[in-house]
């Protein structure tokens, strides 16, 4: 909400965002499930305010610590570009933490270092097909 705060002032705005994030879960069977953190996965809001939480838990943060690494995100898919496997390792690390200081995680399965030139040696693959 501190970031949904700092881009809108429209006080009804802000009441239908908090209640978004408040609302429990009605599963299938009836039964209501309490929601403790995140927005409803599926959510009509849900796209919007990950947005606004990763421009500033992500965006803001590569601006300001790692200027030199272009990077593409849609949504919640990102890719940063790095020049070696070294300095891959290096900021595959450091978001694992930075996103774990927001209560964030990164998706195991989905986060690698694929190589899109040079030599492989079959490590990492040369694509993002299957990503």
């Amino acid at each position: 909400m501190k970031a949904v705060r700092h881009y809108c002032q429209e006080k009804w705005v802000l009441m239908y965002a908090l209640r978004w994030l408040k609302a429990g879960i009605l599963n299938k069977d009836g039964v209501y499930i309490d929601r403790i953190t995140g927005t409803p996965q599926g959510g009509v809001i849900s796209p919007l305010l990950a947005n606004i939480f990763l421009h500033v838990v992500f965006d803001k943060w590569m601006e300001l610590h790692h200027l030199e690494k272009p990077f593409v995100r849609y949504a919640d898919d990102i890719v940063v570009h790095c020049k070696t496997e070294k300095q891959a390792r290096f900021v595959i690390a450091k978001i694992r933490k930075r996103f774990a200081d927001c209560m964030l995680s990164v998706h195991r399965a989905k986060t690698r270092i694929v190589n899109l030139y040079g030599i492989t040696d079959g490590i990492y693959p040369r694509s993002f097909k299957g990503c």
